[in-house]
């Protein structure tokens, strides 16, 4: 199977969580940084699904931001909080972020179903071949068809855009 870049960067985040990155916390409480912090590395993965949006859509988004700070006299005001690298936001900053992010999560969502989608065929397949095997053995089986837990595996983009909870 070949990644898109999409694919490749989660997949990566993924890895690096899974090999470490999630004991990250631990790390900052015994002061030996040995991994990079999960949370910066999936905000670029939100960063860079963002940029995916359409032009038009993130030209609305950052409209709609400052409409909106402007509206309830925030437009020069700061965020209380911080961003992700430590840094200050003005509210329409944060306003922008936070419905691109709404936003983008859609396509996120899309790029793990389409990185999951081939192994609904691989479950598939290993399942019946399990069956097959232990009906010429004579063995009671025991496998159940584990493709049957993943129908949205095959979900289209146009379904999986438009979903709104996947809970």
């Amino acid at each position: 199977m070949k990644s898109s870049d999409d694919q490749q960067q989660i997949l990566e985040v993924l890895s690096l969580f899974g090999t470490g990155s999630r004991y990250y916390n631990l790390d900052q409480i015994t002061e030996s940084p040995k991994h990079e912090d999960p949370l910066k590395m999936w905000s670029e993965v939100i960063n860079s699904h963002i940029w995916g949006l359409k032009y038009s859509t993130r030209q609305k988004l950052e409209a709609n931001a400052f409409r909106y700070t402007d509206k309830m006299n925030m437009a020069s005001s700061w965020y209380p909080g911080r961003n992700i690298d430590g840094e200050l936001m003005m509210m329409s900053e944060f306003h922008y972020l936070y419905h691109a992010t709404e936003k983008a999560n859609f396509h996120i969502v899309w790029t793990l179903v389409s990185l999951l989608s081939p192994f609904y065929s691989l479950l598939s397949k290993l399942s019946h071949e399990l069956h097959n095997l232990a009906e010429l053995q004579g063995v009671k089986q025991t496998v159940p068809y584990m493709y049957e837990f993943f129908p949205f595996f095959l979900a289209p983009k146009n379904l999986v855009l438009k979903r709104k909870k996947w809970g």
